[in-house]
């Protein structure tokens, strides 16, 4: 059983020593509806598909939200060397390991950085913003273009934010939750021109 703190403040909620989720977000109220409905977002409460979870509440609503103090940093405890001596090989894996989201298409890192994963857009068409709602809790925006596709905001996601890509995932609506699996899906078409989505590990 994966036990869980779940910390009302004043403006917003806080899962354990995590950030504040502000209750404003679309995002972050369908979370903590999913919660106290006893279903748990597996992203927001870190458990496995099945894990049981225990919550455990603290009501602070009287508060505003105090961050945890940042654990003491440790001292260096590798080995030094010599200027001269033989260091140890690094491979340096982001940059050539392939990262993959469901539907299929994979990007290595460097070609996820580079600006042919850059949205472009239409001066003559209208521009709206999707916000992204990453895995790790933290939220990116695309201007794009009502013509612009999920794919397209697959590669920026992958592109922006190479370390939050690592593992398969999809893009989802908020309200109702579901997943954006066909790539090809406008965001005209998809509903989602100023709307918030979120990122969703497979």
């Amino acid at each position: 059983v994966a036990i869980r703190e779940l910390t009302f403040w004043r403006n917003g909620f806080s899962i354990g020593n995590g950030p504040l989720h502000n209750i404003e977000d679309p995002v972050n109220r369908q979370n903590l509806e999913a919660i106290l409905q006893g279903r748990a977002p597996l992203d927001v409460l870190n458990v496995r598909p099945g894990q049981q979870v225990e919550m455990r509440v603290t009501d602070l609503r009287g508060k505003d939200y105090v961050a945890p103090a940042a654990p003491p940093t440790k001292p260096f405890s590798g080995t030094g060397h010599r200027l001269g001596d033989l260091t140890p090989s690094t491979t340096v894996s982001s940059s050539t390991n392939s990262m993959r989201h469901a539907g299929g298409t994979s990007t290595s890192g460097a070609d996820a950085a580079g600006s042919g994963n850059t949205i472009v857009l239409d001066p003559s068409q209208p521009t709206v913003r999707v916000q992204i709602r990453l895995v790790d809790g933290s939220r990116i925006i695309a201007n794009v273009n009502p013509s612009h596709t999920v794919g397209d905001l697959c590669r920026f996601v992958m592109s922006q934010r190479p370390d939050a890509s690592q593992r398969p995932f999809t893009l989802n609506t908020v309200m109702p939750p579901k997943a954006l699996s066909d790539e090809s899906t406008t965001v005209e078409a998809a509903g989602i021109a100023n709307a918030a989505i979120v990122q969703r590990v497979l």
